[in-house]
């Protein structure tokens, strides 16, 4: 027997799928009218772009930018076509050619966000050139509010200048923007905890993130540590077990997990079979390395063992 909740449930499961089979055939109505324009007007620089923008919307990238591709070949004068061919670049991982299209138009549409935002992510996540990227993020929010950028912004003064203060001014405008910004609520606990050491506050801002996503895996880890630190062994490893739930490749979380194993369960084979899970998922992790270490010194009394595994965690 089904009950109520049960049933409800399935019924906006099913109703879910509908809305989603729906959208999707109206997508590939739209996208087959949009291409059935550039074949009766292939010269119509608009009609491309806006094929490309179904394309976008359908997530087929690679589609979209030949597109837009073919929208500034036949006008160049196509803002958007350019700002687009640039978001296209980035998210296909192409940086070097959106790089290269961002420095050919920058100067030309600069008062276009996009061009700049997408310019300012290559920047930062292509080729880890924080100062120009730090460049275009603030070009991006004087012309227009952008909790996201404000993110990045906050991100790359945190960890690349280590101007705490001004990281958590970026932070604050994000949420003053948009209260659900669930990256800029973890990274306001992460301050609070590490640098102001106010582990109420940071819990407060921790659970507000997992509010606005309960499967968001950093702010998840956040909590588990700091329920780690109260020595809260039950709240921490359920923190780590639901991001494993979410992402059964999270290195830290296994990581983390052995540690709690060990320490609150007194179940040194599990501590190390997680921690060494880790380093199956990410050999480079050198905390995890050290944990190891920290097993084979304390627990197993084997020092020149523990040895080999701190050196690995000082490479």
């Amino acid at each position: 027997m089904t009950d109520s909740y049960d049933k409800q449930n399935m019924e906006e499961s099913n109703n879910s799928a509908n809305g989603d089979m729906v959208t999707d055939i109206l997508g590939k109505i739209i996208t087959k009218a949009a291409k059935e324009k550039t074949e009766q007007s292939p010269n119509d620089a608009i009609a491309w772009q806006k094929l490309g923008y179904n394309y976008y919307q359908s997530g087929d990238y690679e589609e979209s930018k030949n597109c837009y591709l073919k929208s500034v070949e036949i006008d160049n004068n196509i803002e958007n076509s350019w700002a687009e061919l640039i978001k296209t670049c980035y998210l296909l991982g192409e940086y070097d050619e959106g790089l290269d299209i961002f420095r050919k138009v920058r100067d030309s549409y600069s008062s276009n966000s996009t061009i700049w935002e997408f310019g300012g992510k290559i920047y930062h996540f292509g080729f880890d050139d924080f100062d120009n990227a730090h460049k275009c993020y603030e070009k991006v929010v004087e012309l227009k509010d952008n909790d996201d950028i404000w993110v990045n912004l906050g991100y790359l003064y945190q960890y690349h200048y280590e101007s705490y203060n001004k990281a958590f001014d970026c932070y604050k405008n994000s949420i003053l923007i948009n209260p659900d910004n669930k990256y800029a609520w973890n990274n306001i606990g992460y301050l609070y905890d590490s640098r102001a050491n106010d582990k109420e506050t940071a819990k407060e801002c921790y659970l507000r993130s997992i509010e606005i996503d309960s499967e968001f895996t950093d702010a998840l880890n956040n909590l588990g540590v700091l329920y780690h630190i109260e020595k809260n062994g039950k709240m921490s490893m359920e923190c780590f077990e639901k991001v494993l739930n979410v992402d059964p490749d999270n290195y830290i979380a296994y990581k983390n997990l052995g540690i709690t194993h060990g320490i609150y369960l007194d179940d040194n084979i599990k501590a190390e079979e997680y921690i060494r899970k880790s380093l199956e998922i990410n050999p480079d992790f050198l905390d995890a390395w050290y944990a190891l270490g920290m097993i084979y010194k304390n627990i197993y009394n084997k020092p020149e063992e523990a040895d080999i595994y701190f050196k690995r965690a000082r490479i």
